[in-house]
């Protein structure tokens, strides 16, 4: 590995690097851009040497940080830590840099107040390329996850362990993970996915906008939606003709559709190699989506063939919710007004597409007999 020292020189603070080659690729790479996980650097050449400055001005390293007894780590410095993981290996990916040249450690990770966000240490070629040669084909750099996982002893020793269920469920997963022999960095720092509004919500923002109503916004919407339903009837005869010639390439294009989303999923493990659970996880997304495209196909086979009941049952039922809508309000079984006007129109935009869907089907009828 290459000599580092760390230097104070007109008011700043550096960890100097002495490079084995003054023309390095990934010492231009580093230097001549600006990567957002990595401390800023830059290449300086004393006697026909170079060397890479790290400026680590006003940061403060990990080790150093939460150092007293009652400081704790709270779910935001969770949240932040793993957000900078989850840069950095983006930023290895985007920038071609070999993830074992991040020097990963307590001592050698570094926190920028400014941008409160972590910063890393990045070491050029301190890997021969013979050894480089070597690793390629493993999972993960052995260097790489110890470094990784001593960060995360630190977090386990600082964490409050009296957070909230979800934060605390989060770091025991990841230390879990990296505790093991094999594990992918960008799955265990993924961000977590959240949870689809509830029904319930919806409904109350529904009910607070329902005072905005008035009889005069209902009739604007009523007259807005059935031009819009005039519109697509009268487009309806321009584009079939189109949707013909295309039915036909949709249907070659819909098994290739899952092949391909299989195929973008699993070249994400190309990074850091082949993980078999994301496998199975692809190939469980991927029988899903089949499932739902043959529910969709259920669903416009069963509008078509009923389309005439359909349009004259849910052409009613919009008749009936309209008069509603405009009863007085003093009326005491008066539906809300806002839910009136919303299956009034969700009813009139399904017998359309009903009715739309049966004329297809006839039209494919006609010539397939003809």
């Amino acid at each position: 590995m290459q000599d580092i020292e760390t230097v104070k020189e007109g008011g700043k603070e550096y960890i100097v690097i002495k490079l084995k080659e003054n023309d390095s690729f990934a010492g231009r790479m580093l230097t001549r851009n600006k990567i957002g996980s990595l401390l800023s650097a830059s290449q300086r050449e004393f006697n026909g040497e170079a060397y890479i400055y790290n400026d680590i001005s006003g940061r403060v390293r990990f080790c150093e940080m939460f150092a007293g007894e009652n400081d704790i780590m709270e779910k935001d410095d969770i949240e932040r830590i793993c957000q900078s993981f989850t840069e950095l290996i983006q930023d290895l990916k985007d920038y071609l840099l070999d993830a074992w040249d991040v020097k990963i450690s307590p001592e050698t990770l570094f926190f920028n107040p400014e941008k409160k966000k972590y910063e890393f240490l990045y070491i050029p070629d301190q890997i021969k390329q013979e050894s480089k040669e070597d690793k390629a084909g493993e999972e993960t750099n052995e260097s790489f996850k110890e470094g990784v996982k001593s960060v995360w002893d630190r977090v386990m020793e600082k964490f409050n362990h009296q957070s909230d269920i979800d934060t605390i469920s989060r770091v025991y997963d990841i230390y879990q993970k990296v505790s093991m022999a094999n594990f992918d960095p960008e799955e265990v720092f993924a961000p977590v996915k959240k949870e689809p509004v509830k029904s319930e919500e919806i409904g109350k923002s529904q009910k607070s906008e329902q005072s905005a109503f008035d009889k005069d916004t209902l009739k604007e919407t009523i007259a807005v939606g059935g031009n819009r339903i005039s519109e697509n009837v009268n487009n309806f005869s321009e584009v079939k003709e189109v949707r013909k010639d295309t039915k036909q390439s949709e249907k070659i294009k819909r098994g290739s559709i899952f092949e391909g989303f299989k195929q973008k999923l699993s070249d994400g493990t190309a990074f850091f190699g082949i993980n078999t659970e994301r496998d199975k996880k692809i190939e469980e997304i991927s029988r899903n989506m089949e499932e739902e495209e043959k529910i969709g196909f259920k669903v416009k086979n069963y509008l078509a063939a009923n389309s005439g009941n359909i349009f004259k049952v849910f052409m009613c039922i919009s008749v009936l919710f309209l008069v509603l809508a405009l009863l007085p309000g003093s009326v005491s079984f008066k539906p809300p007004m806002s839910a009136c006007v919303g299956v009034f129109l969700v009813c009139v935009a399904v017998a359309v597409y009903a009715r739309k869907l049966g004329k297809e089907r006839e039209e494919e009828e006609r010539e397939a007999t003809g």
